[in-house]
């Protein structure tokens, strides 16, 4: 009974080792190969809580959240007209079209 008992034991250890050695990939092989789909899809991610992957269409500039006013265009809106001073953006009937990067202020309704 007593070796019975040792010879179950020991064959749920060499189970429980083949299934614990047969997990999916390590952590550093997904993460490698997570960062390598990244790179080739180009998109965005979180990897871990110290790692992130930035988009490298966004520059510094785009991460800024202030902004100069003395050289934004100014938009104004009034009921079904618009009127815009400075570059970057243009107006064609009730349509405001900007067509450049930059810092736009836009008042009115």
């Amino acid at each position: 009974m007593k070796g019975r008992i040792s010879k179950i034991a020991a064959m749920l250890m060499i189970i429980s080792f083949v299934f614990t050695g047969c997990s999916s990939k390590t952590e550093t092989e997904s993460q490698s190969q997570t960062e390598g789909t990244q790179q080739q899809t180009g998109t965005t991610a979180l990897l871990s809580s110290s790692q992130v992957v930035v988009d490298k269409e966004f520059t510094a500039r785009d991460l800024e959240v202030g902004y100069e006013e003395s050289t934004a265009t100014q938009i104004t809106l009034q009921d079904n007209t618009a009127s815009v001073t400075g570059s970057g953006a243009s107006v064609e009937g009730s349509t405001v079209t900007i067509s450049a990067e930059g810092s736009y202020v836009i008042s009115g309704s």
